[in-house]
């Protein structure tokens, strides 16, 4: 993974890690959670709550 750094009004940190593998097809984002300051995968590629 690598740390790219952005400026956008959505993205409330400076900067979100990006699967280096380009050739490989890797395409994984991961952001920042502020809250738990832990990388997470976007709303839309997270696997539902099993437990709730």
């Amino acid at each position: 993974m690598t740390k790219v750094f952005w400026r956008s009004p959505k993205l409330k940190a400076e900067h979100f890690l990006s699967c280096s593998d380009r050739e490989g097809g890797c395409g994984t984002v991961m952001f920042l959670n502020l809250a738990t300051l832990q990388y997470e995968l976007p709303y839309s590629q997270q696997k539902p709550d099993s437990t709730k």
